[in-house]
């Protein structure tokens, strides 16, 4: 049994093509190859600080906007500072005073 039988008959690869066309195709997809390479690269590098700049932005608007909200909550929270049930430490500072009297 033939390499060429083999070929042509289990693989189904046509032998019957120039060997300078068979180079042409695998030198063509080198060239491609390192062309995509190349783009993929220099998109990376064009788009990675885009997308990094956008996070912050977002982080620093999201960080704003929670410092507005806690400062609204802060001024309703003066006006409802009386109605507000003491915490634990009220009563343990008052336990304190007490027993050292």
């Amino acid at each position: 049994m033939t390499g060429e039988f083999i070929l042509e008959n289990v693989f189904e690869i046509d032998v019957n093509r120039s060997k300078w066309w068979d180079l042409s195709v695998l030198f063509s997809m080198v060239v491609i190859y390192r062309l995509l390479f190349f783009i993929m690269i220099k998109v990376n590098e064009d788009v990675t600080p885009w997308i990094r700049g956008y996070i912050a932005r977002s982080r620093r608007r999201r960080r704003r906007r929670r410092l507005q909200h806690k400062k609204n909550s802060n001024q309703h929270a003066s006006v409802d500072h009386v109605n507000r049930t003491p915490s634990l430490r009220v009563y343990v500072v008052e336990a304190e005073t007490c027993s050292s009297t």
